[in-house]
């Protein structure tokens, strides 16, 4: 009967399936908090069946919603306080890493390694502000 049910399970139970795996709960005085993130949640979890269906690339449901945090990250974001100590992160969206727009390499002033063939470079991705080879940038921007 469970084998039955499971094959021919719908949208819904499949969408709180989903919702139910990646939860991000709220605890609050405000209970419309927590009916917000819902929403929002399945929202993604739309998008996602929607990507799937009219972009045909093998992607599941985590990395959908790391790529679409990602995305609002760099669009959205706030830059780093100027008192900020430490190494700025390395992670950047993978999408806009290969869209070819606007990565021009330009020469920097000391060596540092670079982020392709790990090998010393006075080049970087003006971009990114990673370092590259001219040669490597479009193994880098193009994988």
């Amino acid at each position: 009967m469970i084998k039955v049910y499971n094959h021919l399970m719908g949208g819904v139970e499949r969408a709180d399936e989903n919702i139910d795996k990646y939860r991000a709960s709220i605890h609050g005085k405000k209970w419309h908090s927590s009916l917000l993130l819902f929403c929002f949640e399945l929202v993604l979890q739309n998008a996602w069946q929607l990507h799937k269906t009219y972009d045909g690339k093998a992607m599941d449901f985590l990395e959908f919603r790391r790529r679409v945090v990602c995305h609002y990250l760099e669009t959205h974001g706030h830059p780093p306080e100027p008192g900020r100590r430490g190494r700025p992160s390395q992670k950047r969206n993978i999408d806009s890493r290969y869209n070819g727009m606007n990565h021009v390499i330009v020469k920097q002033g000391n060596q540092t390694l670079c982020a392709e063939c790990h090998k010393n470079t006075t080049f970087r991705c003006e971009k990114y502000d990673v370092a590259l080879h001219v040669k490597c940038s479009d193994e880098y921007h193009n994988e």
